[in-house]
């Protein structure tokens, strides 16, 4: 039974680590009906939401992804659902949404890889769109990205903004 449930979720991986999106999402869904509590659900249902959101399906994606957040807190794959929760929002150009979502993100998973990510999408959203654009917000966020992640790849790009911002802006 083990063994089945490991080949079920193997072959689903196979499938999707080759965008062969239509049959890892078939062995995914098929994964999930025969073992909905198995040792791969979250992995699951992370992969059906990124390959909906690939498909531009956000709302079932979304829906796939707060089963992670909800049924899996500990998951290595929550805070990137989460994340991918507010990528979809800002994609679909629902911007409060969007920053409602990765705050989510930088609260919530502090210490997880797309934190830093988060937290610059944010302040460039504050930065750059006009509709809800705020310096200050944007300069508050990117200073505490440098302070909070200081290995990000995004702390030079954040300190060059907030220069070009103080100088031109505030």
């Amino acid at each position: 039974e083990e063994l089945n449930e490991d080949i079920h979720s193997k072959m689903a991986d196979i499938y999707y680590n080759k965008n062969q999106f239509d049959s890892s999402l078939f062995y995914y869904k098929e994964y999930l009906e025969l073992y909905p509590e198995g040792k791969f659900a979250d992995k699951a249902y992370y992969h059906i939401g990124k390959i909906l959101k690939g498909k531009n399906e956000y709302e079932r994606a979304i829906t796939e992804f707060l089963k992670v957040i909800h049924l899996f807190k500990n998951s290595i794959y929550a805070p990137d659902s989460q994340f991918e929760i507010g990528n979809i929002y800002e994609l679909n150009n629902e911007i409060l949404q969007a920053i409602s979502e990765y705050d989510k993100v930088v609260q919530g998973y502090p210490k997880s890889p797309n934190a830093d990510e988060a937290l610059y999408n944010i302040a460039k959203i504050y930065d750059k769109n006009e509709k809800y654009r705020d310096f200050a917000v944007a300069v508050k966020k990117y200073i505490m990205l440098i302070d909070k992640y200081p290995n990000s790849k995004h702390r030079g790009s954040s300190a060059d903004r907030v220069k070009k911002i103080k100088e031109d802006y505030l």
